[in-house]
């Protein structure tokens, strides 16, 4: 199963690679991202993910910080000046 990344762990810096094609595999990591996540909420009582929001400031904003995922950005970046 997928394990969840907890701030500090430098996977979370990593800049994704463009995907070509969507295979199988992503299929089933996206399933084993949900499950690890659900099995984390259980465990901890906490853990974040939500579906996107409707309004479109919000939206934008979502849009946003999924897009500084790929780029390896987190949230805390954007919190704390530089």
């Amino acid at each position: 199963m997928t394990s969840i990344l907890e701030l500090g762990h430098p996977r979370l810096r990593l800049v994704s690679a463009q995907i070509e094609q969507i295979e199988p595999r992503l299929q089933q990591e996206r399933t084993d991202l949900a499950e690890a996540l659900q099995s984390f909420r259980a465990k901890h009582n906490r853990g974040r993910a939500r579906p996107a929001p409707t309004a479109p400031p919000e939206r934008s904003e979502f849009i946003r910080h999924e897009i500084d995922h790929l780029d390896g950005v987190l949230v805390t970046d954007r919190m704390i000046p530089q």
